[in-house]
């Protein structure tokens, strides 16, 4: 069992992707994924009734990411946990312990950020080339050219492996160009 935390993938003006580390060996493994908003700079995370109580996305989730749409309305972020669903689960269920969660509530991006925001990258294998590392590829990661290049100083790439929990890694800090070749996994 991984006893890391829950993982902001992604976040826009409306919804945030989360992803957490598997909580356990077994591939039929079914998660209890909740969330609610936070109430203020100091909320901690903890269920402790009344308006923080936590509301389940899902009881039976067998990927250990999952994307919650429709946020609105909570300045301060949102909380995120998730557990091993068991059949004892309830909505209510007060042992945290039981639960991965986060440090800090995930923001959802605001209207100005949202409208500033590059677009995705487009990723391509590139079979033509043989990978250095075995096991791996050559990907091809292009992108649009961002919108106002005044206030460019260059774009930094990031890749995230598709395994739960898994952070971002900087595989550039500062590109001129809007396309890259990389290896990975």
């Amino acid at each position: 069992m991984n006893n890391g935390c829950i993982k902001l993938v992604d976040a826009d003006d409306a919804s945030i992707t989360v992803s957490w580390p598997a909580l356990s060996s077994s591939s039929s493994t079914k998660y209890n994924l909740q969330y609610r908003p936070s109430t203020s700079p100091t909320d901690n995370g903890i269920d402790s009734g009344g308006a923080l109580l936590y509301t389940s996305l899902a009881t039976d989730l067998t990927n250990t990411q999952a994307r919650k749409r429709n946020l609105t309305g909570a300045g301060h972020g949102f909380w995120f946990r998730v557990s091993v669903a068991t059949k004892n689960k309830t909505r209510i269920d007060k042992n945290a312990m039981e639960y991965v969660s986060h440090n800090r509530p995930f923001q959802v991006l605001t209207m100005m950020e949202q409208s500033q925001r590059m677009e995705a990258p487009m990723v391509r294998i590139d079979s033509t080339v043989v990978s250095p590392t075995p096991n791996s590829y050559v990907a091809h990661v292009s992108w649009k050219p961002y919108d106002n290049p005044a206030l460019l100083l260059g774009y930094k790439l990031q890749m995230r492996e598709n395994d739960g929990g898994a952070s971002w890694t900087t595989v550039a800090p500062c590109l001129s160009g809007t396309e890259v070749k990389t290896t990975g996994a």
